[in-house]
């Protein structure tokens, strides 16, 4: 992938969605700079999207999968309204989710 610099964050790619198997939920990113990336290639490999709706906003980053388990870190770049939607996004296609407040991480 080439760097863009009307997108500078764009090579990180987990940070603007958060896919499984199944759907993919488009994030809602924190940073401004990540919200022009978000309707991008992922309508070829994917029919079903989730949606993280204002004033909740999601980093990718700040998530971390263990098999059919999602923690959703708290931080400066996903906030409690984004994590709280991720959670009932994903238990609702039959995956487990725990919120957990980041206190020493980035994301």
């Amino acid at each position: 992938m080439q760097k863009s610099e009307e997108f500078p964050d764009s090579t990180f790619v987990e940070d603007a969605a958060v896919l499984t198997p199944e759907f993919a939920v488009i994030t809602n990113p924190g940073a401004d700079t990540r919200n022009g990336e978000i309707e991008s290639v992922l309508k070829d490999f994917y029919e079903k999207f989730h949606y993280i709706k204002t004033p909740g906003i999601v980093d990718g980053g700040d998530i971390l999968q263990i098999e059919n388990h999602f923690y959703i870190g708290i931080s400066e770049r996903t906030n409690e309204e984004g994590a709280r939607q991720l959670k009932e996004i994903v238990e609702s296609e039959d995956y487990q989710a725990t919120i957990v407040p980041l206190q020493k991480f980035f994301h």
